[in-house]
């Protein structure tokens, strides 16, 4: 085959590698914000299709990563066309960490958050996990776009959920402290609020892979 032919088939392949991880992408964002409000609403149906939808997230893993090591191996690319293979190993499992967060917070939900109202008393949640969705939507474009500047902005979204985590952490310990009551809910509550908190963490890994991706040097953002 012509190496104008091989290079058509091989950029055709890295444009559908790209979509699919725009969908692994959205598809995960879509968990963190239905999960949470599952959490806060006591949508025990919600929570269940979130729980379900683990699998999809794990299944387009492994097809993704299939498709980087199959290019990688027919292929043999260089420079930044080997670059967008590596990075989207790394990014892929990223997403998926953060799905079975999602998993977790919609278990947690079903399983110790029935009758008891979060809403009125962690309402924080919903702009926490506003902002982690938000956050991996952005990180994902900005490496589909190759956009550094938008990598570089994550760090500021991560410190808005930081911010939420230490306030909500504070208000936990001090409810947990004050009474023996709902101490089991409780802990199920302050172990969401660092899944969320760690979500956040994986989409500023996936900012620094889309730097590298860029630059070729790892940057902490």
């Amino acid at each position: 085959m012509p190496n104008k032919a091989i290079r058509e088939e091989f950029n055709n392949e890295l444009k559908s590698l790209l979509h699919e991880i725009e969908v692994m992408g959205k598809t995960v964002a879509k968990s963190v914000r239905e999960a949470t409000e599952a959490l806060l609403t006591g949508n025990t149906v919600l929570a269940q299709k979130v729980i379900n939808g683990d699998d999809t997230i794990d299944l387009m893993q492994t097809v993704i990563e299939d498709k980087c090591i199959l290019l990688i191996a027919l292929q043999q690319p260089l420079a930044r066309d080997l670059r967008i293979l590596t990075t989207a190993l790394k990014i892929v499992t990223d997403l998926e960490r953060i799905g079975d967060y999602a998993d977790n917070i919609a278990r947690l939900s079903l399983k110790k958050m029935q009758g008891y109202d979060v809403s009125s008393k962690y309402g924080d949640f919903k702009p926490m996990a506003q902002e982690v969705a938000f956050m991996i939507e952005n990180v994902i474009e900005a490496y589909i776009n190759v956009d550094i500047c938008s990598a570089e902005e994550i760090h500021k979204h991560d410190d808005v959920v930081d911010a939420y985590c230490k306030k909500m952490h504070d208000e936990i310990l001090l409810n947990i402290q004050a009474t023996a009551d709902n101490v089991d809910r409780l802990t199920g509550i302050l172990a969401i609020l660092h899944y969320l908190e760690r979500a956040g963490d994986h989409v500023t890994n996936i900012a620094e892979w889309v730097i590298f991706l860029s630059t070729g040097r790892r940057y902490k953002v």
